[in-house]
């Protein structure tokens, strides 16, 4: 009776190290794109992050040109 509880609890032991190493491997699993699941989480936020930086570094450069066009605009005027 013992032997075979204890048998039936390393089996049990065995199954979950297996289900736990095959969520290992998946996770490793490479895909085409390059790199783990995580690892292409972890660019799509960066993508998002360039994305909104470059958008608000544009803004701020029309921005720039608009004063500049302003400024020649006075100063001709002043002419």
């Amino acid at each position: 009776m013992e032997e075979e509880e204890q048998e039936e609890e390393e089996e049990e032991e065995e199954r979950k190290q297996e289900k736990l190493n095959r969520n290992d491997d998946r996770k490793k699993e490479t895909v085409k794109e390059g790199g783990t699941a995580e690892d292409r989480i972890r660019m799509r936020k960066k993508r998002k992050w360039r994305t909104g930086r470059s958008a608000w570094k544009k803004k701020k450069e029309e921005k720039k040109k608009k004063k500049k066009k302003k400024k020649k605009e006075e100063k001709e005027k002043e002419k």
